[in-house]
């Protein structure tokens, strides 16, 4: 069973509320925006949480450890979970940053990163983003 997670890093401002998003240069899912996150490995002792840490940490902050360590002192606003008995399970937390001053520095598996309006994502985002933006309506973000 592939188990995973990932942060939706999610800002406001000037009156709009806006995702941070990468275009993946691997596959799965190349050249598909994307939010950052992966496959949990020995490392995270099973634990969803610290699984979208790490790869947040490795994809957004390529060493900013200073950088991630603001994000790191946060606590998410909410998580969403996909569960395919025996395939698939995944947890995206969602991080709320409009008062973060962050500097990114991704790793290979993003070409570039952006900051995109929830109302006008890229014609390739990742299929997961729109499940996860229902999810965050849901907690009345």
């Amino acid at each position: 069973m592939y188990k995973g997670a990932g942060i939706l890093l999610i800002r406001r401002e000037e009156g709009k509320t806006r995702i941070l998003l990468g275009k993946r240069t691997i596959r799965p899912h190349k050249n598909f925006w994307s939010l950052s996150g992966g496959k949990m490995d020995g490392k995270d002792g099973g634990d969803f949480h610290q699984c979208a840490l790490r790869e947040t940490a490795e994809e957004l902050f390529l060493g900013a450890t200073g950088e991630f360590e603001k994000l790191r002192n946060l606590t998410p606003l909410g998580s969403a979970g996909i569960y395919l008995p025996f395939n698939f399970q995944w947890k995206t937390y969602f991080y709320e940053v409009s008062h973060l001053d962050l500097g990114f520095r991704h790793n290979h598996e993003f070409s570039e990163i952006e900051w995109f309006d929830i109302e006008k994502l890229p014609e390739k985002t990742h299929y997961g983003i729109v499940y996860a933006l229902w999810k965050l309506r849901s907690i009345r973000y």
